[in-house]
């Protein structure tokens, strides 16, 4: 047995003498005996050089803590999101199911480094995963270690990198005319929503989830209730515009039993993807197509295999149309629901064409200053 200042490390044998594994015991800062087991001797050596480290830096550690393994950590995560009710608890159950929990669950959430972290970064960028779903991960990950250390099943945490998405900001903006050309493809209600994302900014699942009761139209405003009705939780209030009003009246069902608990666009969600994409072709907005060969021959009917537009790029079009409008920013904030004034800067409101409008507008200052360059101003 060897003594290693308040620690020890004992060889233990089985019946026929032979070394099975050795066993490190310490004292940690509450002065409690603790106990670890490890294969080799090497393993042994290092793990009670870490122990007492961190028990002269005055961290409490325990056989316990150092035995989690981090699935345990991604349970009691999914956990806390089934009891606060958080409606983005199925997208966090794939995402540890089919990424995280693979490469790192069966890993005892002490032993994983930043290394650790780099290699998980690394192979997903191979499997073709894009920065910013990389980073949506990424934040699970740091999450899970932030409830262990609140819940006291572990001490301590790697730093856990957020990647640099600034090359990877949509810059899909729609026009008002290219709007009116996109639903003049779509059939009811699609179309309806459609013109209603672009007029109010919000997103799709809240508006898929807006129902009649929400609508006051003596008031004349909207609502979104607090819980799963927004994706933060929170609850809105929305004045209808003229436009919004008249496309929501002409929407109104019959006033019948139940139909306050009815949605607002029920119907919309049938076939849209295909819809989507159909609608954005014929209203000659960018999309990658393929020719429909039958028999050898090229045909006029194409595919459509991608929309470059998304429904979200309305959201995005309504900050930049609220901006254009000299609308305050906390105004808008509040209208499409956002929180924090930093996604203006992630969604690059301003457009290439806002830049030369800018310009031209200095360029016309400048020739009424000093006169046409045919009729030039002498001083």
């Amino acid at each position: 047995m060897a003594r290693r200042r308040t620690g020890q490390i004992e060889a233990r044998r089985n019946a026929a003498g032979v070394i099975t594994s050795y066993r490190i015991r310490y004292t940690d800062i509450r002065g409690l005996r603790q106990y670890e087991t490890y294969a080799t001797r090497e393993e042994a050596d290092v793990a009670l050089a870490e122990r007492l480290h961190q028990v002269v830096k005055g961290v409490p550690v325990s056989r316990a803590t150092t035995t989690v393994l981090f699935g345990e950590l991604a349970v009691a995560v999914l956990k806390d999101y089934a009891t606060e009710d958080y409606a983005t608890i199925d997208d966090q159950e794939r995402r540890f199911r089919l990424h995280i929990l693979p490469e790192l669950g069966d890993m005892r959430a002490s032993e994983i480094t930043k290394d650790h972290i780099r290699d998980y970064i690394l192979k997903r960028r191979a499997e073709g995963s894009k920065d910013g779903n990389t980073n949506k991960e990424l934040q699970l990950i740091n999450h899970a270690f932030h409830m262990g250390i609140q819940d006291g099943k572990i001490f301590q945490k790697p730093d856990v990198p957020q990647l640099d998405e600034s090359d990877a900001i949509r810059t899909g903006f729609f026009t008002r005319e290219e709007v009116d050309r996109l639903v003049g493809h779509l059939k009811r209600p699609t179309a309806q929503m459609v013109l209603f994302g672009f007029l109010t900014g919000w997103r799709r699942g809240e508006i898929l989830n807006l129902l009649w009761k929400n609508i006051d139209f003596d008031a004349n405003v909207m609502r979104l209730e607090k819980g799963k009705s927004t994706k933060n939780r929170k609850g809105r209030v929305f004045p209808m515009s003229i436009e919004i009003r008249a496309l929501l009246l002409e929407l109104r069902p019959p006033h019948r039993f139940g139909v306050e608990e009815r949605r607002v666009f029920e119907g919309a969600t049938e076939n849209f993807k295909r819809s989507w994409k159909t609608a954005c072709y014929k209203a000659g907005l960018p999309c990658d197509i393929a020719p429909i060969q039958i028999r050898s021959k090229v045909q006029k009917r194409v595919k459509v295999l991608k929309a470059h537009r998304t429904f979200h790029d309305l959201r995005r079009s309504f900050a930049r149309h609220m901006d254009q409008k000299g609308i305050r920013q906390k105004a808008t904030m509040a209208l499409g629901g956002w929180i924090t004034s930093s996604v203006f800067d992630r969604y690059n409101i301003v457009s290439e064409a806002d830049l030369k409008d800018a310009i031209d507008i200095v360029n016309a200052d400048h020739e009424i200053s000093i006169g046409s360059p045919e009729n030039p101003k002498v001083g």
